[in-house]
C-alpha cells in the first residue's frame, strides 16, 4: 500500500461569489394636495422600468405615506396619480450598490377642480377675458399669459377636450365682427396646436362676433 502523501492534505479550495442585491433603493414620502398641502387620500404609486415594464402598483397607506423599493441597475419611472387630481411623473436611475434611503419626498398633484368653474352645466377653464388689440386677431403677450393657463390644464389632464368661442363688443358692422371673432377663434386654436396640444382635443373654435354680446358699447 502506497504510503500517503501528507502535503497534500488540507488542499481543498472553496471560492464564494458575492450574490448582487436585487433592490438598490428604498424610496418614500407623500402625495400632496398642490392647493391645500394635504395629504391625498389613496392615492396611487405605478412603477414602471426602461422597457415599460409594469413593476407594480400601490397606493399611499392609512397615514397617506408610500414607499416603493427601486430595483438596482433601471432606469425606473414613477407616476402617481389620483382620480380627481393631475399625474406627477419621477425617474430615477439606480446602479449596481445599494443606496440610503430616500425619504420625506414630497409629490404634488393639482386637483382638477381648482382649474376650472361651472358655467351652468359647462365646465369651463378658469383664465380671465383673453383680449385682442382692436381689429387684429393676432396672439398677444397678455393673451399668451391667459392661455398659459389653458395650456397647463390640457397638459395636466389629456383627456381634456375643449371648445374654442370667441365674441366682439356691439361696434362695426355685424359681418365685420363676426368674422374678425372667427378670426380670434381660430388663431388662438393655432396658438394651442403650436404648443403642443392635439388638435383631436379641440371640438371647435367659433367666432359668434356680437351675437352673443359680452360689452354692449356702440358707437
Amino acid at each position: 500500500m502506497p504510503p500517503t502523501d501528507r502535503r497534500k492534505r488540507g488542499c481543498d479550495i472553496y471560492r464564494f461569489d458575492k450574490v448582487k442585491p436585487v433592490h438598490c433603493l428604498e424610496y418614500s414620502g407623500y402625495v400632496l394636495d398642490k392647493i391645500t398641502n394635504e395629504p391625498i387620500v389613496e392615492a396611487s404609486l405605478e412603477m414602471s422600468n426602461t422597457t415599460d415594464e409594469l413593476v407594480y402598483i400601490l397606493r399611499t397607506n392609512e397615514n397617506r405615506y408610500y414607499n416603493a423599493v427601486l430595483p438596482c441597475n433601471k432606469d425606473n419611472k414613477l407616476v402617481f396619480y389620483k382620480g380627481s387630481h393631475s399625474k406627477e411623473t419621477v425617474d430615477i436611475s439606480t446602479g449596481e450598490a445599494v443606496d440610503e434611503p430616500s425619504t420625506d419626498n414630497m409629490i404634488y398633484l393639482t386637483p382638477f377642480e381648482s382649474l376650472v368653474e361651472k358655467d351652468g352645466d359647462i365646465e369651463k377653464i378658469k383664465v380671465d377675458p383673453i383680449y385682442f388689440d382692436y381689429d387684429k386677431s393676432d396672439i398677444t403677450t397678455r393673451a399668451e399669459l391667459e392661455l398659459e393657463k389653458v395650456l397647463f390644464a390640457m397638459r395636466e389632464f389629456p383627456a381634456i377636450k375643449i371648445k374654442i368661442e370667441s365674441h366682439t363688443d356691439s361696434r362695426g358692422t355685424d359681418i365685420f365682427n363676426l368674422e374678425l371673432s372667427d378670426d380670434r377663434a381660430k388663431s388662438t386654436r393655432m396658438y394651442l396646436i403650436a404648443q403642443g396640444i392635439d388638435i383631436d382635443r379641440i371640438e371647435s373654435a367659433n367666432g359668434y362676433g356680437e351675437y352673443r354680446l359680452k360689452n354692449d358699447c356702440a358707437g
